[in-house]
């Protein structure tokens, strides 16, 4: 079996994935397209000739050729940015030019290679708006949202809902001279603090508040779902405990899903097409399960990390190989985030990404799950 994955440096998850591949006889490359366009080139090639495009990527003067991967995971695509030399004037240009190119490279991989998750389809999941349409259409409950710059609405919303929480499309990072600062999910400050100007100049999402019993992470691939229950020290000023995941200030326990809930689940990802799916819930104080999300390029090994007993990574790789007529050579193994974390690919992460180009945006990613 031959794995394209497809991420940017310092992904645990991609790692952790390529070693289990590599442990059951498979064969793992690594592409980042935030290498583009000075660490590595990438081609496109067409003629009348060809029954198809052929796509190669070059890193210093090994080329690869990506048509011929059984399956691409399209795990978290970095940015292209533009090199150091480049013209202030050109640095815009050079990076929408570059995106677009590699675009086309996924494009054209999609129509005849086997993708977790398809680039088209996983664009159209990752918008929120319809995230929560589908929601709806497969059963779930959903907040009551309003997404708006319009001032008038959103203080009507406000007024009908309170309390209500704002939360950004996607989350952001500012920096001073001294620290990172961080803005996630909060609850909207009485009305007559509100700032029109601050609303209008930019849209944001206004949900009614659920008062939540616990939250809930599920992770659903091929005939696979694994959910665990988010217990510890989870106040309601934790209104996103993406944060307070990563300070490890919450823990997890083994949860049963309701037979419902596991469902519509599937029905979710089969109405948009994935095959990867990493759902976020609220379950209220009156036992209703609330759709918050679903990350289609979500983490999930940290799972296994506080419940080792979830075996996710080796079923995920597992699944990986089933889409491959090739079978594991080493069927009988059982992989594991903590073996993993014992092995020299594990001690020499930090040695293999160092050969990659890190761009500011990456800080993003201890705020992603």
């Amino acid at each position: 079996m031959r794995l394209l994955i497809i991420t940017q440096p310092q992904d645990y998850h991609a790692h952790a994935v390529a070693w289990g591949i590599e442990q059951l006889g498979g064969n793992t490359s690594v592409w980042m397209p935030s290498d583009l366009p000075d660490q590595c080139f990438a081609s496109i090639r067409i003629n009348s000739a060809m029954t198809g495009a052929d796509t190669t990527i070059q890193y210093n003067s090994i080329r690869t050729n990506l048509n011929e991967f059984d399956v691409i995971w399209n795990r978290r695509r970095g940015k292209p940015s533009a090199p150091a030399a480049a013209s202030p004037h050109d640095i815009k240009v050079i990076e929408s030019e570059t995106s677009s190119h590699v675009d086309n490279i996924l494009t054209i991989l999609s129509r005849d290679s086997i993708f977790i998750n398809d680039p088209a389809r996983q664009y159209i999941a990752d918008q929120k708006a319809n995230q929560l349409q589908v929601a709806l259409a497969v059963g779930f409950n959903i907040p009551d949202t309003l997404i708006t710059n319009n001032f008038d609405e959103a203080v009507e919303f406000i007024r009908d809902n309170d309390p209500v929480v704002c939360k950004p499309y996607r989350p952001h990072l500012w920096r001073s001279e001294k620290k990172w600062y961080s803005q996630m999910s909060v609850i909207v400050p009485p009305i007559e603090k509100l700032e029109r100007e601050a609303i209008e100049m930019c849209p944001i999402i206004l949900q009614r508040q659920v008062k939540r019993k616990l939250e809930a992470r599920i992770i659903v691939f091929g005939d696979k779902i694994f959910s665990a229950q988010v217990v510890g020290d989870l106040t309601e000023s934790d209104l996103d405990s993406r944060l307070a995941i990563r300070q490890r200030k919450s823990e997890f326990r083994n949860i049963t899903l309701p037979p419902s809930v596991e469902s519509a689940c599937r029905q979710y990802l089969g109405q948009l097409g994935l095959k990867f799916g990493a759902f976020d819930f609220i379950v209220s104080e009156d036992g209703d399960w609330v759709f918050l999300e679903c990350n289609e390029a979500g983490q999930f090994l940290f799972l296994e990390d506080r419940l080792p007993n979830l075996n996710i990574l080796d079923s995920f790789c597992k699944y990986l190989f089933s889409f491959s007529t090739m079978s594991p050579m080493c069927g009988e193994i059982s992989l594991s985030t903590q073996l993993f974390e014992q092995s020299e690919w594990f001690a020499n992460m930090e040695i293999m990404d160092s050969v990659h180009k890190l761009r500011q945006v990456n800080e993003f990613s201890i705020l992603e799950a």
